[in-house]
């Protein structure tokens, strides 16, 4: 039998314990497949031991069709020199999902009555595997940045997320640049941005919500029946 996995309430409101206690949350969590934690892909030792250097990693390495790259929208500013400039944030993961996570998406899909094949399963599967993807330390992205500048990001550190302040040319007249991730054909993940160029006054950001139309992590295998 795979462990079954328990959550702290120790942390947890008052009402926030009564509330799961009365709803039998902990009995609905204890019977789930324990997904653990992320792991760290496996590689060379040698490897291994570089990825702890961040972005001074002497040997990154390239992005292959099976990885799921995220890269993350940013704002440009002027530096204290005047030119433009900007944090570029990305992350990366191993693509494939070992097929044991199956057994998430049919165990929550049992527990809300779902049958198998029911659309509200696919729903599932989408929100649970980027939350179950290896992180792949070492990796350096390349990106064309407004289709006039190639930028190299990273490599990432230890959890896979490299972050790179990088000089940027003069701003486009709408003041939103677009890029996206030089990579194999048949990567997945959250492959285009934009980098909104702002003046040190006079703007603001309003937060809102984006639906991306490219799958950003690789599906699950199909459900057993029985």
């Amino acid at each position: 039998m795979p462990p079954r996995l328990r959550y702290s309430t120790s942390e947890a409101t008052s009402l926030e314990s009564r509330t799961r206690s009365d709803h039998g949350f902990p009995d609905a969590e204890a019977s789930l497949f324990n997904i653990g934690s992320s792991k760290v892909s496996k590689t060379s030792k040698i490897r291994d031991i570089l990825s702890y250097l961040g972005n001074r990693n002497p040997l990154p390495l390239p992005i292959h069709k099976n990885d799921v790259v995220w890269l993350f929208d940013n704002v440009a500013f002027r530096g204290p020199d005047g030119t433009w400039q900007a944090e570029f944030v990305a992350a990366t993961f191993a693509g494939k999902v070992p097929a044991k996570f199956v057994d998430v998406v049919g165990d929550i899909a049992d527990a809300v009555g779902l049958a198998k094949g029911d659309a509200e399963e696919a729903i599932i599967e989408r929100r649970i595997v980027p939350f179950v993807l290896d992180i792949l330390p070492g990796k350096q992205i390349r990106i064309n940045h407004d289709k006039t500048h190639a930028l190299k990001l990273g490599p990432g550190g230890r959890n896979g997320i490299s972050s790179d302040i990088k000089k940027l040319p003069p701003p486009p007249k709408s003041m939103v640049a677009q890029s996206s991730a030089d990579v194999p054909q048949g990567t997945l993940g959250i492959l285009d941005m934009k980098t909104v160029y702002a003046e040190p006054e006079g703007w603001s950001i309003i937060s809102g919500m984006t639906r991306n139309r490219r799958p950003i992590a690789p599906a699950l295998p199909p459900r057993a029946s029985g």
